[in-house]
């Protein structure tokens, strides 16, 4: 595997600081429209396809000699893969094999929500849960999260609303959960909810399957994502959060928020859920894969990988033929790794060198048994009942807008309620480029939110 480039340590700082500098920030640059059949809307502008730098040494064993990029890994080593936390045996005590009913509560225990800095909690009081799911195939799962009360009131009418958090890509290790992330001060989301908690929401967290549980992290996993998404929302009921509820998720998170909203009316109708937010929704993996390969989230290939050969056998076969010996290094070093870890190691290193022919490993995706599985995954087939405020930078860096297009179009073919803004920034940085909506909106999107908590018409640019 060789490198293309060298910036991405300097991503999560560039993305820290954009992310608490609009924490309260309204759109900038934004469009609101419904794609037609073309590939860009008018106002729009194609995404860029990205460029490549001067190689520098394999990523197994190789690093950049730029000062800069060391100064950065030195300076913000902290971030990645943080020591990893059990309190009292909290998470090593837990059965893999629940018993429960989707959404019950398994056990609970005081936890923190800091920002930034441990013990920056700012008044809120937190609690991790472990709660009961049900995986891709429908098997019962234990999956750890977090419930966030602020000590902001709330100024709306009713009972303080409840935001179900989806978090954005963490990384494949135990240690990368977000339950865990949250009470050192080390989730890079939780300026997105400091936004929320500020404005009177409390919020619930999912760590989704495998993050911190029993069993390895089923990454971008459609239905197992939805599930862990909708049972935190159920859990939250359980522990005496009955306010009215939304979903807000961005890129995994996103995908995440996307699919519970499809698949709301079939596995959780119960369960009132008055809108969602999903931002740089990855709606197609196989376009992912081409996206990503040789970008700052290289990694994500291996996580997707490693996640498909848990929920579906017959892919590891397959896996372990594709790739070569450096390529398996690749994967089982992933495997154990945070997100901004990643981003070193693995930040803009191609995959020509992870398989045995030398192709990259989006060049077998749309062969069996990889063809099959990445259908699965594939968000926009069916619509949801929930109203969507969906958002998507036209220049991200990492899932091309095309495929929050195709999604918006072919939910607003079926019928459903989608707000859909599109932004115009960059290219300013590696991962920015991905990650600015999910700052940008928050001035907008959750006041929609609030309309729609409230019972209130909420704009829309179909179906309205």
């Amino acid at each position: 595997m060789r490198k293309t480039s060298s910036r991405a340590g300097a991503a999560a700082v560039i993305t820290a600081g954009l992310l608490a500098a609009s924490v309260c920030a309204g759109p900038a640059n934004a469009q609101s429209s419904v794609p037609e059949g073309s590939s860009t809307p008018s106002g729009g502008s194609s995404a860029p396809t990205g460029s490549s730098g001067n190689e520098i040494p394999s990523a197994i064993g190789g690093s950049s000699d730029a000062p800069w990029d060391m100064a950065i890994r030195t300076g913000i080593a902290d971030l990645a893969d943080p020591d990893d936390i059990d309190p009292d045996g909290f998470y090593s005590t837990i059965d893999p094999h629940p018993t429960g009913e989707p959404g019950e509560v398994v056990k609970s225990q005081p936890s923190s929500w800091s920002l930034l800095v441990e013990g920056a909690t700012w008044g809120t009081t937190a609690e991790r849960i472990v709660y009961t799911s049900r995986d891709a195939n429908g098997e019962p799962i234990p999956v750890t999260g977090t419930l966030i009360t602020p000590a902001v009131p709330w100024n709306g009418p009713g009972e303080r609303p409840v935001m179900v958090h989806a978090p954005g890509t963490q990384g494949a290790g135990d240690q990368c959960a977000p339950s865990k992330l949250l009470a050192k001060g080390k989730e890079y989301e939780a300026m997105v909810q400091a936004a929320m908690l500020g404005r009177g929401w409390a919020v619930a967290m999912p760590d989704y399957e495998g993050l911190g549980t029993p069993g390895s992290h089923t990454y971008m996993n459609r239905v197992s994502q939805a599930h862990t998404t909708l049972d935190m929302g159920r859990a939250a009921r359980a522990k005496g959060f009955t306010g009215p509820m939304a979903m807000w998720g961005f890129s995994q998170g996103g995908g995440a928020v996307a699919a519970a909203a499809e698949l709301h009316a079939e596995y959780a109708p119960e369960l009132e859920i008055a809108g969602a937010f999903a931002g740089a929704v990855p709606a197609d993996l196989g376009e992912v894969a081409k996206h990503i390969d040789g970008s700052a989230l290289t990694a994500g290939i291996a996580y997707t990988l490693n996640g498909f050969t848990r929920t579906y056998p017959e892919t590891r076969e397959a896996r372990d033929k594709l790739v070569s010996e450096q390529g398996q290094s690749f994967l089982e070093q992933a495997d154990h790794e945070c997100e901004t870890s990643s981003l070193f190691k693995w930040g803009f290193t191609d995959t020509e060198a992870a398989t045995q022919s030398g192709r990259p490993v989006s060049t077998y995706l749309d062969q069996e048994p990889w063809k099959s599985v990445l259908d699965k995954q594939r968000i926009g087939t069916i619509a949801p009942d929930i109203p969507v405020y969906v958002t998507h930078n036209v220049q991200d860096d990492l899932v091309d807008i095309e495929q929050g297009r195709q999604m918006v179009r072919d939910w607003c073919a079926k019928g459903a309620r989608v707000n859909y803004i599109e932004h115009n920034v960059g290219p300013v940085a590696p991962v920015v480029d991905h990650s600015s909506p999910d700052a940008l909106e928050l001035g907008t999107a959750i006041p929609w939110l609030e309309q729609a908590v409230r019972g209130e018409n909420v704009a829309l640019t179909c179906n309205a």
